[in-house]
């Protein structure tokens, strides 16, 4: 271990003591050595923060008296860390043995790689894939190869994809002071990973997926899939990240499409009874447009890369996916 080591690993927990030793555990058998662990505690009342203390004293543990959100969470470890190279990891996970150092390989294949996603199962059935370097359709909706067969001819194969998964991925700090960090208008969480994928898209960098990083995710430990508390940030934050990032060209071309895909969206929250909380997120979104708008400003004087080449990078054939969803359950390849 070096005096600044190459790599930290940031991990953000709330109220999560229960997963931390899994976690932890499986971050000191590591094969790669040159990393430290910093953990952000956002505001536990479990105890979480003094049993890391305890149990893992070489952990570095930054303990805030209130939760700031997933993205400022993380903010928060990376600042504290002069790393070349700085991964972040979900308290809900555990991680292979060679995970680290997987994923710093394929950092470093290309200095234009500025981030590097990993290959996530489900914890309870790993045969199942969580995420597997992200992907986002031009109207607006994120894709992750959730539900996919883990041993799919496309999940065990490296490629670039549009951004990394923050519950699990690597990222290069020199490119982090370019694209600035997570943005705290996503907070508490949801769409603040693809925001900072996209950032790194419009400067010219890339994301590469690397199929030998495997994760086990406990998935929604903090925030339950498709509860209230989710949809009303999930739906709140999809028009952010639009608003925020899409070229006008490109945000005209898809409204229509997003605003279809939306109404079925409302049906589907409705279902589930869920619809408040879906029109809240919408109003809450225009009652903070002006601040998306300021953002959207410094967004373009960022971008480097043409109008053509963004959209070249969304991700096609949504159609084709949702009806394999529908009429087999589940994505069987």
């Amino acid at each position: 271990m070096t005096a600044v080591p190459e790599t930290s690993v940031v991990v953000v927990n709330m109220n999560g003591k229960h997963f931390l030793a899994g976690c932890l555990e499986s971050l000191m058998r590591q094969s790669y050595t040159d990393f430290e662990v910093i953990m952000v505690d956002n505001g536990s009342v479990d105890g979480s923060a003094n049993y890391v203390r305890e149990k893992y004293p070489v952990v570095k543990v930054i303990a805030l008296e209130k939760n700031i959100g997933f993205g400022s969470g993380n903010n928060m470890g990376i600042n504290a860390s002069q790393a070349k190279y700085v991964a972040l990891l979900n308290n809900d996970t555990q991680v292979d043995r060679s995970w680290l150092q997987e994923l710093v390989r394929g950092i470093e294949t290309d200095t234009k790689i500025a981030m590097c996603a990993s290959k996530m199962v489900f914890a309870d059935n790993p045969s199942i894939i969580d995420s597997a370097g992200d992907e986002l359709f031009g109207f607006g909706q994120t894709f992750t190869y959730r539900f996919y067969p883990a041993n799919h001819s496309s999940i065990n194969t490296p490629r670039l994809c549009f951004y990394a998964c923050a519950g699990a991925a690597l990222y290069r700090r020199s490119i982090l002071e370019e694209t600035g960090l997570f943005d705290d208008i996503y907070t508490p969480a949801y769409y603040e990973d693809c925001d900072l994928g996209f950032r790194a898209q419009m400067l010219g960098y890339e994301c590469l997926y690397v199929p030998t990083a495997h994760v086990a995710h406990k998935v929604s430990g903090t925030i339950i899939r498709n509860s209230r508390q989710y949809t009303y940030y999930y739906q709140r934050n999809v028009e952010f990240m639009m608003i925020i990032n899409y070229p006008a060209s490109l945000y005209l071309l898809f409204l229509p499409v997003h605003i279809l895909y939306q109404i079925g969206c409302f049906f589907v929250c409705l279902h589930r009874g869920s619809a408040l909380s879906f029109i809240k997120g919408k109003l809450d979104f225009f009652r903070s447009l002006d601040v998306a708008l300021e953002r959207r400003s410094c967004r373009r004087k960022l971008r480097k890369t043409s109008t053509a080449s963004l959209r070249a990078k969304f991700k096609r054939g949504w159609f084709a996916y949702k009806i394999a969803q529908y009429f087999q359950g589940q994505f069987r390849g």
